[in-house]
């Protein structure tokens, strides 16, 4: 499936608002647009999953290499086993798209692509003494981290997900062989079927209200955009 970019959602949306005949001189700002394209991103995959569909792989991102770290305590695992090594990211994941209750995060493995089996967190004391895999490495997600158990030699591993924020996900790795960049004209994670009903959700809900808002005290019908 074809994918856009960000600075074309956001120059089409700035199209309709200049070419609109109810706003004039307000301030509408190439971020504030931004932030809404992200914002009603969400919602839609929100309701679209609510409603029963299959994840789409179009909304899904890769952060390739996300650093673990050894830690003193086992969060909310109280019984954790002796010998048991536990590591978490060093830092805190992007917000993920949350998916019928659950987590946006959609797979954390190794470098080499080796799945590490995810369960949640309230699962973890229950898994760590199954009879015949108490020692496989697992990992569950609290406060934004990722948690590995028995991760021995795996110091780095990768994440994909459905993340709110897609250029904030995309600029996320704390290694620097891994940075991406990510801009404007980077491909923005959304299916082209999803344009037209976010688009006219900012510009019935967002741009529409802003439009017809007091403060074009001149009415000169000009469109002031900043960066």
């Amino acid at each position: 499936m074809d994918f856009v970019t960000l600075s074309t959602i956001v120059e089409d949306l700035l199209l309709i608002v200049r070419g609109s005949k109810l706003a004039s001189s307000e301030k509408i700002s190439k971020r504030q647009i931004e932030a809404w394209v992200h914002q009603y991103r969400a919602l839609l995959i929100r309701q679209q999953i609510s409603s029963g569909d299959t994840t789409n792989p179009d909304y899904i991102q890769t952060i390739p290499s996300v650093e673990l770290v050894p830690i003193d305590s086992a969060g909310n695992i109280t019984n954790i086993n002796t010998g048991t090594t536990l590591y978490r990211t060093s830092s805190k994941l992007p917000r993920t798209v949350n998916m019928r209750g659950m987590s946006g995060i959609t797979f954390v493995g190794t470098l080499n692509k080796k799945r590490i089996q995810l369960v949640p967190g309230h699962r973890v004391e229950f898994q760590l003494y199954k009879k015949f895999t108490p020692m496989d490495t697992i990992a569950y997600l609290e406060d934004g981290y990722v948690y590995v158990i028995n991760s021995e030699g795996i110091r780095y591993i990768t994440v994909r997900g459905i993340f709110e924020n897609p250029p904030e996900a995309a600029l996320y790795s704390n290694t620097s062989m891994t940075q991406q960049e990510y801009n404007m004209n980077s491909l923005y994670p959304i299916p082209i079927n999803l344009l037209p009903p976010l688009k006219q959700l900012i510009i019935e809900r967002e741009i529409g209200i802003e439009s017809i808002a007091p403060g074009d005290i001149k009415n000169d019908a000009k469109h002031k955009v900043i960066e």
